[in-house]
């Protein structure tokens, strides 16, 4: 705490005070400084006769000066503040730095200081309250109403009643939290005759301030210009803050940087930020210092422990790469979208325009082709709002166009879920513009939907995925008629997913708007995404000079076809490759950068490069008085095969002005993605030229390069430098892939508390990357402690419960016992009992709990809390149904250990063998409400072809209905043919054998499903082979199925298809198998595959059967799982290669029976 005295008083953001205290002990400054007062009168009094000595010729603005202020009648420092303040008298105004005064000087009483005058600092320090802003009346036009609000200056009230707060106080004492840029953030408190007040939670309580947080209060937003802003500071003795830099003795800790491949999320910010000139703010911050050292030429004595710290890098937060000239739009205010627009993001509360927005909004609302590469680019608010405001705007435009029916836009999406995000903005905001009428296309592989599928009246904006349209334009050809703006939403992902698509899309729009009639109407293309890679160098194509915009220079850089290079190395060995790497003889001239870390350095490197006969300039500290001597040097134009080499310390990086470097080399490895970027910003020259120059030409100029040389210490960069190394398609070492590879697997040897990856259990394979999934990609003995690979014939009944999508729900597996509705009706019985239902005090995660809901009670384990509004909210999954749910605490019950011991009901299926089109991640919303609503509850019949976990794998699952007065069964519902059926799925034939690889690396044993050798299709269509099927023993129906373990005799009579009897629970059961058409006996085969008889016949005469068997029995059904329909005959179907039970003999007593299911199974 700090005693201060008030001298000036601006506003609460500025005000001047004396520090007289500090910890409770006087400041040993104060007698100093009257001794300082009087020597300053006694010298410019009485010693200095001769006036013109000391008298300057001219003193300029914020010069420091001696000044006779007569007010005080006394010789007092001062900075000059203003050139005059009357003509008349010949006054200048000045500011006393030692009272905090501006006072008006007669120019006559101007002085030049002497050395005594520089004897102490500055005795007022400039003070602002912290964490706190100015609020006021502020009118919303928009809503047409006024409400208080943060205001951009301090109210004339709330000035008054801070004067009158300080006025009234008798002590006051400010607590020190930061000094930023030479102002003292403070809690001020006073004592008044009543009682003690904290001078800024006063301003908030009466309305006069709010508090804000310290990044809104103190961050402040750096340019995308090389200026090198001053950090907030701490330092222990604030009457050292008009000190020199070097002279402080509180060190500053530096910059910690974070990983290249990390990016930084840009919140959206209503800014403007400003290209100041580097070069003028080098020289200002140069002068300030120099006009510190005058003030104070006596240097403080630093100890042996304390050291000089050194000035802390400033990289621009976003160094950008424009390849056209856009004027940057800071504010919606002034933004070119309609006024309805406008107000609409204001009542949405839209943070915007974001620093991209700020650059894509004027381009797009223009109408020019647009590219825009940011981390942000996935946002569709890039260009939803601009684009919106053109086809509003230039509505007369498009009556040029063909009368008839058709989009004017078309907006591209890389998936279906980004597909449905667009239509539902486009929906939201074009309420605010003329009748746009969006659509949302996305069509499957169905002709039929395509042929129904019209296009509404008046739609003029469609939104969709490249196959889709594709498919849609087979049968809609004259689609793109009328297309004028054509959105490719991702760009990124669209060309590494459907990259052949795009380009034919592009085709078609080229051919469309080069008709003649379209001479007049708008042409636009606009492309955002987050990575530039070079297959997107296409779209350069059919874009005609096109505004580019990228936020990031290694994004840059690849768009510009840098060559980068990684150099592995020992540490030791650093400067013999950095040598290796640069060219002694060149054919064109060079100008190469080397960044290094520290002075020495610097200076090691720069001796390296002299000594074998390369010109070479460094800056560093000991060379900064030379700073504009070597930018000179470097900016000279360069004759044919010459050779210029900077080497230059971080330090000095944000001051560079250089532009036209050939090839950069990371002599130290950057810190963090910033610095890394501002060093590629070197490049930019040669990134214009490479765009902009002849295609013809373009191998006669060099490759520029970017060179980065990776030691021992830089090992847990790797998995970054060889993502952007795939990213730029570089060459990669094979020690650095071996040596990532490493990495990769030991992170995912750490992920045994993650799940097995979702896409992996889905479709078999990861649809993302190691680098980007969390997931767990392998098992674990530890965690899927209950893997096991079923028998093929193991079939269970399933009730889905919960439905996430079309082949991954949740759900109950039925049995005889029915532990489901059993433990139903024991928590209903236990919690109907008054007393037992006792709220939880303390909430533990993954304990589990039970909630009402209703009449019925349920189990629930809580695995995540979040606090919502003031509210605890705790995340639960229900663990007899696998649904999840959000309830308060209030709401949880404690659940008796009886309860606790049963196992979990449900379990997680999944159904085989099919996956969405066009290589999606994610089945289409309307899918899954389709298979939702013909499964949900509902009983089905599956097959279990892998059980890991909690996880069961089925193929096939079908339901399954009775018919009255038989004894058998028919198929309603086939889940996977029902998919198929939609349109949007495709076969995943490789789903099983995926995972089973999975089992197999994991070295886990399996059992072994039926299988023989496969039918070639040449077999199939020689008509020669009706059946390659098995026979299956009745030993393959499951206790848990409903029926009790028997012993089951299976006797196979001599002519295996006459007859088929056994003995099963002391019934005997016979069926008759006696085949409707003749056969060759002698060239028939049967064979023991895998344990179960395999019966191979051949067709007495080439031609095709009405039916297999001659007479049918109700106890018999056939197996259409593996049977292929052929297509030039309505004859009896074909058998497929793999193998399936075909025939299974059905008891009365067990198919009647809920708990066994016939072997029949149907796909």
């Amino acid at each position: 705490m700090y005693e201060v005295a008030v001298l000036q008083i601006q506003d609460p953001s500025c005000f001047w005070c004396e520090i007289l205290k500090s910890n409770g002990q006087d400041m040993k400054e104060k007698v100093e400084y009257e001794q300082l007062y009087n020597d300053l009168n006694c010298l410019y009094g009485k010693v200095y006769r001769n006036v013109e000595e000391i008298k300057p010729a001219f003193v300029s603005v914020g010069e420091f000066c001696m000044v006779f202020c007569e007010d005080l009648n006394s010789w007092c420092r001062a900075i000059l503040n203003a050139p005059a303040c009357s003509a008349e008298d010949n006054l200048v105004e000045c500011f006393l730095v030692d009272h905090a005064i501006y006072c008006p000087v007669k120019k006559k009483n101007i002085r030049l200081p002497v050395e005594a005058c520089h004897r102490l600092p500055f005795r007022a320090k400039k003070f602002k309250l912290h964490q706190i802003q100015p609020v006021s009346l502020c009118v919303d036009l928009c809503g047409d109403k006024a409400e208080l609000g943060v205001a951009d200056k301090w109210d004339a009230a709330a000035i008054e009643y801070f004067k009158h707060l300080l006025k009234e106080s008798v002590h006051a004492e400010a607590k020190l939290f930061s000094i930023e840029n030479n102002i003292l953030s403070v809690y001020l408190y006073i004592v008044t005759t009543e009682a003690t007040v904290c001078v800024n939670d006063e301003l908030v309580a009466k309305s006069f301030a709010c508090f804000c947080s310290d990044v809104q209060s103190c961050e402040k937003i750096i340019p995308t210009s090389l200026q090198n802003m001053q950090p907030s500071k701490e330092v222990d003795n604030p009457a050292q803050m008009f000190w020199p830099e070097i002279y402080k003795t509180k060190k500053i800790p530096f910059y910690e940087g974070f990983p290249i491949n990390e990016k930084d999320e840009m919140e959206p910010r209503n800014h403007c930020e400003k290209k100041p000139e580097e070069k003028e703010m080098w020289e200002e911050n140069h002068d300030f210092d120099k006009l510190l050292q005058i003030i104070n030429p006596e240097p403080i004595k630093l100890s042996e422990n304390d050291y000089i710290q050194k000035p802390r890098t400033s990289a621009p937060q976003y160094p950008i790469f424009v390849r056209k000239t856009i004027e940057q739009c800071c504010t919606l205010k002034f933004t070119s979208l309609t006024s309805d627009l406008k107000k609409e993001l204001v009542r949405n509360r839209y943070c915007g325009p974001s620093f991209t927005e700020s650059y894509s909004w004027p381009s797009v609302a223009q109408g020019f082709n647009t590219i825009v590469i940011s981390p942000d680019g996935m946002k569709p608010m890039n260009y939803i709002p601009p684009l919106l405001t053109f086809l509003h705007l230039a509505s007369a435009v498009y009556t040029l166009l063909p009368s008839r029916n058709g989009p004017l836009a078309a907006i591209l999406c890389s998936g279906w879920k980004k597909a449905h995000f667009v239509h539902e903005l486009l929906l939201k905001y074009s309420k605010h513009t003329r009748p746009l009428n969006p659509m949302l296309i996305l069509v499957g592989l169905k002709e039929e939907e395509c042929e129904n599928l019209n296009i509404r009246k008046g739609c003029e904006v469609i939104v969709t995925t490249p196959p889709s349209l594709l498919r849609y334009l087979k049968c809609k050809g004259l689609l793109l008629l009328r297309l004028c703006h054509l959105v490719l939403d991702e760009v990124d992902i669209l060309f590494l997913k459907s990259g052949s698509q795009v380009i034919e899309i592009l085709e078609l729009f080229k051919k469309s708007v080069a008709a003649e009639s379209r001479e007049c109407a708008p042409q636009q293309i606009v492309a955002t995404g987050t990575f530039w890679h070079k297959e997107m160098n296409s779209l350069l194509q059919y874009t005609t000079e096109p505004q580019v915009i990228i936020t990031r220079m290694e994004q840059a850089a690849v768009y510009g076809n840098v060559q980068q290079v990684i150099q592995l190395c020992l540490d030791c060995e650093k400067i013999s490759v950095l040598l290796r790497n640069l060219d002694f003889t060149p054919d064109h001239a060079q100008k190469v950068l080397i960044f290094v870390e520290s002075d020495e350095e610097a200076e090691l490197v720069h001796k390296a490069v002299q000594n074998h006969s390369i010109f070479s300039l460094v800056v560093n500290r000991k060379q900064v008085q030379s700073f504009s001597s070597v930018l000179q040097q470097w900016k000279n134009m360069l004759s044919r095969g010459t050779h210029i080499v900077l080497v230059v310390t971080n330090e000095y990086l944000p001051l560079l002005e250089v532009t036209d470097a050939t090839c950069i080399i990371h002599f130290s490895f950057p810190e963090n993605e910033n610095v890394f970027g501002l060093r590629l910003y070197s490049l930019l020259d040669y990134i214009h030229s490479k765009t902009e120059r002849v295609i013809s030409l373009e191998d006669s100029f060099p490759v520029a390069r970017s060179v980065l040389l990776m030691t021992e210490k830089h090992i847990h960069h790797s998995t970054d430098i060889l993502r952007y190394l795939q990213h730029t398609e570089a060459t990669i070492p094979p020690e650095l892939s071996d040596l990532t590879q490493g990495i990769l697997q030991a992170n995912e040897n750490r992920k045994f508390d993650k799940d097995i990856c979702q896409h992996i259990k889905t479709f078999g394979v990861c649809r993302l990357n190691l680098f980007t999934c969390p997931d767990r990609h392998n098992l674990l003995p530890s965690t899927d402690h209950q893997y096991s690979m079923t028998t093929t014939n193991q079939y269970i009944s399933v009730v889905p419960v919960h439905v996430l999508d079309p082949v991954h729900f949740f759900g109950r597996i039925v049995t005889k016992e029915d532990v489901y509705t059993h433990l139903l009706e024991d928590l209903n019985k236990f919690y109907q009992i008054p007393g037992n239902q006792i709220l939880v005090q303390e909430v533990n995660v993954s304990q589990l709990y039970a909630v009402q809901e209703g009449s019925v009670y349920h189990r629930v384990k809580v695995f995540s809390a979040k606090k919502e509004n003031g509210v605890l909210n705790f995340s639960l999954q229900f663990i007899d149904d696998g649904r999840t749910d959000k309830v308060r605490d209030a709401q949880l019950l404690q659940l008796p250990s009886q309860f606790e011991k049963i196992p979990p009901q449900s379990a997680e299926f999944i159904v085989c063998r099919v996956q969405p089109i066009d290589n999606e991640a994610e089945w289409d919303p309307i899918v899954t409400r389709t298979i939702s609503k013909a499964i949900k509850g509902k009983l089905h019949t599956a097959k279990v072809v892998l059980h890991i976990g909690n996880t069961y794998w089925l193929d096939p699952m079908v339901q399954r209905s009775k018919l009255s007065g038989f004894a058998a069964c028919i198929n309603e519902l086939n889940v996977r043919h029902e998919i198929l059926s939609t349109g949007m799925g495709v076969d995943n034939p490789q789903h099983i054998s995926h995972l089973e690889e999975l089992l197999k690396k994991t070295g886990v044993a399996t059992v072994q499903q039926d299988s023989t050798d496969k039918v070639s299709d040449a077999d199939l269509s020689s008509n020669n082979m009706i059946a390659n099927c098995c026979v299956s023993s009745l030993s393959s129906l499951d206790a848990n199925c409903g029926a009790r373990n028997v012993d089951l005799q299976n006797k196979l009579e001599r002519n295996p298809l006459e007859s088929k009897s056994c003995y099963a629970g002391g019934k005997h059961y016979v069926a008759d198998l006696e085949l409707c058409e003749e056969i060759l006996n002698e060239e028939c085969e049967c064979c023991i595959k895998n344990g179960e008889p395999v019966i191979t016949l051949l067709k007495a005469q080439n031609r095709p059967w009405k039916s297999l068997l001659k007479q049918k029995h109700p106890n018999v059904s056939l197996d259409f799982d593996k049977w292929e329909d052929s297509e030039d005959s309505d004859g009896f179907p074909f058998v497929s290669g793999k193998p399936k039970c075909l025939y299974k003999v059905v008891s009365e007593e067990v198919e009647s029976s809920e708990y066994s299911e016939s072997d029949t199974e149907s796909d």
